[in-house]
């Protein structure tokens, strides 16, 4: 097999530390088809650019660049990248996690091209704290292998630096500002497709400081989630089992209510409990829930 058959898209912003890394496992994957990496930097204020730019110096033919002229943002350069890939399948993944295993595309893509009615597939990661690898795991060994949409909407996960799907037109009519992770797996599983979990560590999801996503405040992370889910909530309005949309909506309402409570905004509290109550899925058992969950970690906090 000689052709194009993947696309590897890696997103970026001041990820000097560790682009070579993310890169080399990239470059260091046994396959037996031709692949093309496509990376997406939101103006990196760092060293990043200059490194990627080497790289594509010794790779001209493999690596394609998408260089922001201005910092756009991160759903912007995110939208940017994922409507690029012309491979068959994409592997999407950010500039500072890592692959760590020499198989993993080869597994991935001949678990897809000989099932056709899954159009992703993921894999267990391990966490890297403080510059070093651990044997924390993203998922427990009872982790179910199919997984549905409903599933998804139920809140499973697929994390990103594992996955590989079918590429599809379905990705470009994605509005730019719900440029989310979730987004892109429940519409990779749009037309009845599922994803599938193999079972085998295959990449590192790094905790640091530097990092968009994991380091960002609380709020600002539900904020975001909340944006994601109130949209598929409409776009998956007809299905049968968007009342799991809803639960998860109000279950991120809840929670910005308690981080405000936590730092003793009462006023936000009291606004966003409001928000909460108004909302078609409120739920006066999942309202306790919360509060109880607040006040034993309040008692935590104490000891």
């Amino acid at each position: 097999m000689s052709k194009l058959l993947v696309s590897v898209c890696i997103i970026t912003y001041n990820h000097e530390k560790y682009i070579e890394e993310a890169l080399s496992g990239v470059l260091m994957q046994k396959v037996n088809f031709d692949l093309e990496i496509i990376i997406a930097d939101d103006c990196s204020t760092d060293g990043t650019r200059q490194i990627i730019s080497k790289y594509k110096e010794k790779y001209p033919s493999t690596i394609k660049l998408i260089f922001q002229e201005k910092n756009v943002g991160a759903a912007q350069n995110w939208h940017d990248l994922i409507i690029s890939p012309t491979g068959k399948y994409v592997a999407y993944f950010e500039g500072d996690d890592v692959w760590t295993d020499v198989n993993k595309l080869q597994t991935q893509v001949d678990f897809l091209e000989k099932n056709e009615e899954y159009s992703l597939c993921f894999h267990n990661v391990n966490l890297i704290k403080n510059g070093q690898s651990t044997d924390e795991l993203i998922y427990n060994s009872s982790r179910k292998e199919k997984i549905a949409l409903v599933d998804l909407f139920k809140g499973d996960y697929t994390q990103t630096c594992s996955s590989v799907f079918r590429n599809s037109d379905n990705f470009k009519n994605i509005p730019i500002e719900m440029g989310h992770d979730t987004v892109l797996y429940m519409r990779c599983l749009d037309g009845g497709k599922y994803a599938h979990y193999i079972n085998k560590t295959m990449s590192s999801y790094r905790l640091h400081s530097g990092g968009v996503w994991s380091m960002s405040p609380r709020e600002n992370q539900l904020r975001s989630d909340l944006a994601a889910w109130e949209y598929l909530c409409e776009y998956y309005g007809d299905n049968k089992d968007v009342d799991h949309i809803g639960n998860r909506i109000n279950r991120i309402n809840f929670e910005l209510a308690f981080v405000s409570l936590s730092n003793s905004e009462f006023r936000k509290f009291l606004k966003q409990m409001n928000v909460s109550i108004k909302k078609r899925y409120f739920s006066i058992r999942m309202f306790y829930k919360m509060l109880r969950k607040y006040f034993l970690n309040k008692e935590k906090l104490k000891l």
